[in-house]
C-alpha cells in the first residue's frame, strides 16, 4: 500500500446517524415519527467513532429500552428528557454509517456533540 492511502485510510470514521423527524410540531401535534425517506445528508450525527464495532455498540445501547414502557403514559417532561437522552423510542431508526460514504461527499452534515 502506498503512504498516501494510508493516510486517506486513516480519515474514515463512522456516523451514528438520526432521521429527521416527522409531526409534533403546531398546528397539528401529531405522533412525532422518524421520516425515513429523507436524503441522508438531513440525518443528524449524533456521534462519531474510529471503527464500525464501536459505532454498532453505541447503536445497541441507544436502542435499549426499560421493559414495559408504555409511551402513552409519559409525560411531556419525560418524553422531553427520553428523547434528550436519544434512547428508546425512535433510536430504532438510527443507523451507522461510514464517513466517506457517497451520500455523504460535499454535504454540509448537522454534528450534535453528545454528552460525554
Amino acid at each position: 500500500m502506498k503512504p498516501r492511502h494510508a493516510a486517506t485510510l486513516a480519515l474514515v470514521g463512522w456516523y451514528l446517524m438520526m432521521p429527521p423527524m416527522l409531526g409534533g410540531n403546531p398546528p397539528i401535534y401529531e405522533t412525532p415519527r422518524p421520516d425515513l425517506g429523507a436524503p441522508l445528508e438531513r440525518w443528524t450525527v449524533a456521534d462519531t467513532f474510529d471503527t464500525a464495532s464501536q459505532c454498532i455498540a453505541a447503536l445497541a445501547s441507544v436502542r435499549e429500552v426499560p421493559k414495559n414502557l408504555d409511551a402513552r403514559t409519559l409525560t411531556a417532561e419525560q418524553l422531553a428528557q427520553m428523547q434528550k437522552s436519544k434512547k428508546g423510542l425512535w433510536a430504532s431508526s438510527d443507523q451507522c454509517v461510514v464517513s466517506d460514504d457517497p451520500r455523504l461527499k460535499g454535504k454540509k452534515l448537522t454534528i450534535v456533540s453528545p454528552p460525554k
